[in-house]
């Protein structure tokens, strides 16, 4: 038995609700608060739509309950005329296949119209599923030239070498570092973005483009934590400062959230960025860590430590996880106005996500060495599901 309407909607959503419009609130900043209440993103399954949220409140007025008493429930063995036949997923497959139209459901819907078959993008999304199709999303990635897929293919074969002894120790003892730049306005709807496939395309690269009016973050994430730093007033992160950064900020919070035991023997990751790679940069972090560095060029100056290799975001946690993670939270609540309110987003949007779910992508690391070496140092990560 399935429940129809308002029924549909949680009592507890329901309740929120008319608590809501009891207090004057519109019924769009009700859709808001809803969602910030049940930590729901734009298009969740279980977020009202703001028509929804109207019909609740007047049947409330009218009927003087929560409850929608003109609708019944419906039957899931009832017979109904249906239009996923045979010859509709052979119509669907042609569209996929040899007209090779891509983009959410309502492309494909807009070309069975033209074909006179009246359908829902519901409908399309249950067939496309039905038919084993799974959409995958445009990533961004970079041109490599053969001697960087060389370099990245070294770094791989190093780290899983002995059966992987070095990417475990990577993923129980390393600190994965980085920069990224959140924009006030959210890029384009990677939605709109799509290759319906059954298997992972290998067809496509995408050059990364900068965008204006951003604040930079600095990441650092672990097994045993997290944290960050947002720099204000479109700070260009120097050599300097950033030497500032390391020794006044980044260790201390290291020997913080480390557990004693290890602070002799946890690792710190950079990519080979122009002020990571800077001399006297690289000077003091040998000087207080040693060999544990895995950083651009770290082993061609001292000879101890690993080459982080260039042009490899789809190796780090940050680049492959954490970031996009951070970004998606930052443009799930309306439109960002100001430098202000985007700083007092990030800072929330941290609040948001779990160590459980760093862990997690940490536990992937030694997986994507794998798949880079499969393609023998190429990008592996043109499309996401």
């Amino acid at each position: 038995m399935t429940l129809t309407g308002i029924n549909a909607i949680s009592y507890g959503k329901r309740l929120f609700i008319i608590n809501q419009h009891l207090q004057n609130i519109p019924k769009i900043q009700i859709q808001r608060n809803l969602k910030r209440h049940y930590n729901l993103y734009h298009g969740h399954r279980d977020m009202p739509h703001h028509k929804t949220i109207l019909k609740i409140i007047n049947n409330f007025k009218n009927e003087g309950t929560l409850h929608d008493r003109r609708k019944t429930i419906r039957s899931k063995n009832r017979t109904k005329n249906t239009v996923r036949t045979s010859e509709f997923y052979d119509k669907i497959t042609d569209i996929v296949e040899n007209k090779g139209i891509d983009g959410s459901y309502r492309a494909i819907q807009r070309e069975l119209n033209r074909q006179n078959l009246k359908t829902s993008p519901e409908t399309v999304r249950k067939s496309l599923k039905k038919l084993k199709y799974k959409p995958f999303k445009e990533c961004t990635c970079s041109w490599l030239k053969e001697e960087h897929k060389e370099k990245r293919c070294n770094f791989c074969e190093i780290l899983l070498a002995n059966d992987g002894e070095l990417a475990t120790k990577f993923e129980e003892l390393g600190w994965f570092t980085d920069e990224t730049y959140i924009e006030i306005i959210k890029g384009p709807n990677r939605k709109n973005n799509i290759k319906w496939s059954k298997t992972p395309p290998r067809d496509h690269n995408c050059p990364r483009k900068a965008k204006p009016d951003k604040l930079m973050v600095w990441i650092a994430c672990s097994k045993w934590g997290f944290f960050y730093k947002i720099f204000r007033n479109k700070t260009i992160l120097d050599s300097k400062k950033y030497h500032w950064l390391l020794s006044h900020f980044v260790f201390p919070k290291y020997y913080e959230l480390t557990p004693p035991e290890f602070h002799d023997s946890f690792i710190h990751q950079e990519d080979g960025a122009k002020v990571h790679a800077a001399h006297f940069v690289s000077n003091f972090l040998f000087n207080k860590i040693g060999g544990r560095v895995c950083a651009g060029r770290f082993y061609d100056w001292h000879q101890t430590g690993i080459n982080w290799p260039p042009y490899s975001p789809d190796l780090s946690v940050l680049d492959y996880f954490l970031n996009d993670r951070v970004k998606n939270l930052v443009h799930c609540d309306g439109q960002i106005q100001t430098l202000a309110q985007l700083e007092a987003r990030i800072t929330w949007s941290f609040t948001q996500i779990t160590q459980e779910e760093v862990s997690n992508a940490i536990s992937g690391f030694t997986k994507r060495l794998e798949q880079c070496l499969k393609e023998d140092g190429g990008p592996f990560e043109r499309y996401r599901t």
